[in-house]
């Protein structure tokens, strides 16, 4: 009887990026690539500012008062996602899925009083007539962010729905987490770049 054809064995490949899972990897370029495209925006609007006559006026609006109301929103949803990740490690899942509502909600409020904050610049310029570059940044970069906190909105509504989050199944959780403090360290560049422009 003839040998039958056997193919040659390969070893296994090793993973290129140890101690990552394939989700850890996207969430890490995803990351990366938002960096990029607000660290682009910020670093265009100096330079148009750097550049200009016609950045802002004596009638150009000042920044509204709810941007401190966002921040502070922000910093208590990234709280409390991590309080829900540290209560998912013990396994206290009711208490993980409030906390996780809680946070939804707050994302929520976020939008809302951005839409608050746009509307109130939006119309401080359309009274006095104003139309400078400033207005425009401000509609710019805050739109941007407001995008990436829609998707911040979606995942949470992901999380909520899911049924199965244990101390040993918390990798979403943990993913999300990282997506929210992501969105509150740009805002906090944001601010900052407010105050100098």
């Amino acid at each position: 009887m003839k040998d039958s054809y056997r193919p040659p064995e390969y070893p296994r490949r090793e993973p290129s990026f140890e101690g990552l899972t394939t989700r850890e990897l996207g969430m890490n370029i995803a990351l990366a690539s938002f960096s990029v495209l607000f660290l682009a925006t910020l670093i265009a609007c100096l330079v148009i500012r750097s550049e200009t006559d016609n950045w802002r006026n004596a009638e150009t609006p000042g920044l509204p008062l709810g941007l401190g109301l966002s921040t502070l929103l922000l910093v208590v949803l990234s709280a409390v996602l991590y309080r829900a990740d540290r209560l998912l490690l013990r396994n206290a899942v009711d208490s993980f899925r409030f906390h996780l509502q809680a946070a939804l909600g707050l994302g929520l409020v976020f939008l809302v009083t951005q839409g608050a904050n746009t509307m109130s610049v939006l119309l401080g310029a359309s009274l006095e007539g104003v139309r400078t570059l400033a207005i425009y940044s401000f509609f710019l970069l805050t739109g941007l962010h407001a995008l990436h906190v829609l998707g911040g909105v979606v995942a949470l509504l992901f999380l909520t729905g899911a049924r199965e989050y244990s101390s040993s199944k918390r990798e979403g959780v943990v993913l999300v987490r990282r997506y929210w403090d992501f969105l509150l360290a740009v805002w906090l560049v944001m601010m900052a770049a407010f105050a100098i422009f």
